[in-house]
């Protein structure tokens, strides 16, 4: 009798595939790797926030992707036009602006506020 081993029974898969298969695999694996490595985070975020300002976290979490994108696809930084870069700028620190405000006199309502009614949210705040 012969044993099988697992090397017999990875061939047998792989010839069994299609190429349309085997994309479809790797993307949904690649789907799966990105949701346990985007559920592990959230516990290095609340960590984080513990020792940091939201907008520091916030800061070098943002700049370290930069660099990341800087490294491994240069070719995308390249292509940025000026109006683009200005245009994020713009956003940038309009939303710097808007978010402590909208924090400003808020009180944490009892039970959750649907967030189809804006009129509602808008009442819990002073």
């Amino acid at each position: 009798m012969r044993t099988v081993t697992a090397a017999d029974m990875l061939s047998a898969v792989e010839r069994t595939l299609t190429p349309a298969h085997a994309d479809r695999m790797r993307a949904e694996l690649a789907l799966a790797f990105c949701t346990v490595l985007w559920g592990s985070t959230f516990v290095v975020v609340k960590n984080s926030l513990d020792h940091s300002s939201v907008f520091v976290f916030l800061a070098v979490r943002f700049s370290l992707a930069g660099l990341c994108m800087a490294i491994f696809r240069p070719e995308v930084l390249r292509a940025f036009e000026r109006e683009q870069l200005f245009a994020g700028i713009r956003l940038g620190f309009f939303m710097l602006a808007v978010t402590p405000s909208r924090r400003r006199g808020c009180v944490i309502p009892p039970h959750p506020i649907p967030a189809s009614s804006p009129e509602r949210a808008w009442s819990w705040c002073r």
